[in-house]
């Protein structure tokens, strides 16, 4: 295969691949939704410290 051929190849690989949605449209208006709010400064972020000791605390509760 000419690198020409598999350029154009690889092109519309990337083209079709990028054009397939994973996420409902449902599921993109939520991340929309929160990206503006963090924008806004009304999200509430967690240190990866803070997510494990909720997990942990949640984890111990649910025994």
């Amino acid at each position: 295969m000419t690198s020409t051929r598999l350029s154009k190849n690889l092109q519309r690989f990337i083209h079709k691949f990028e054009s397939q949605s994973l996420l409902s449209n449902e599921q993109k208006a939520e991340l929309d939704r929160r990206l503006e709010e963090y924008k806004q400064g009304k999200g509430k972020n967690y240190t990866w410290e803070e997510v494990k000791m909720k997990l942990r605390k949640d984890s111990k509760e649910n025994k």
